[in-house]
């Protein structure tokens, strides 16, 4: 059942915003896919590699991955092992997903703060990559977007899943 009210508009921005940087994941996926096509074929038939391809690719792929975690999140679809959980009274169960739900709050806030202050470290000093030379303040920029999309999606998270447990006991 959605959220209503108050939380009901925190949910759909939270998850626009998700969507929203999950979108980069499948577009920097397909373009790394590509790149390292390219590259391939310039190393067969050209014998020249494009310069700094691996490189390239490092700072994609990670990228594509912190893009994904506010999405993945917000669906909460991260992997679980639930036969245990599964195994214990719906009360109990309940009180262990919460607990399970909440605990990466204790983690998340202080990983946004350093990937916050890692972004405009880098920003401020001009950081480059070493063979390519690219800025790396905008890859640092999508780690900050990620882990920030994760804690907002993880609020998310605890709070439907306390608003549906609550929901479920009353009845």
């Amino acid at each position: 059942m959605p959220l209503k009210g108050f939380w009901g508009k925190v949910d759909k921005i939270v998850a626009g915003y998700c969507k929203g940087i999950g979108v980069l994941t499948p577009v920097l996926v397909t373009f790394i896919v590509v790149f390292i096509c390219v590259d391939i074929f310039c190393r067969s038939v050209f014998n020249k590699p494009i310069n700094g391809s691996i490189e390239i690719v490092q700072c994609l792929i990670a990228a594509a991955g912190f893009a994904a975690m506010a999405r993945t999140t917000y669906v909460d679809g991260h992997i679980r092992i639930d036969s245990l959980v599964n195994s214990l009274p719906p009360k109990v169960s309940f009180i262990v997903d919460v607990v399970m739900d909440i605990l990466p709050m204790t983690v998340i806030p202080i990983v946004v703060y350093a990937s916050l202050t890692r972004f405009t470290t880098s920003l401020a000093d001009e950081e480059v990559t070493s063979i390519v030379e690219w800025p790396m303040w905008p890859f640092l920029f999508i780690m900050f977007l990620g882990y920030l999309g994760m804690l907002l999606a993880q609020i998310m998270v605890i709070v439907k899943r306390i608003k549906e447990g609550v929901r479920k006991h009353e009845s």
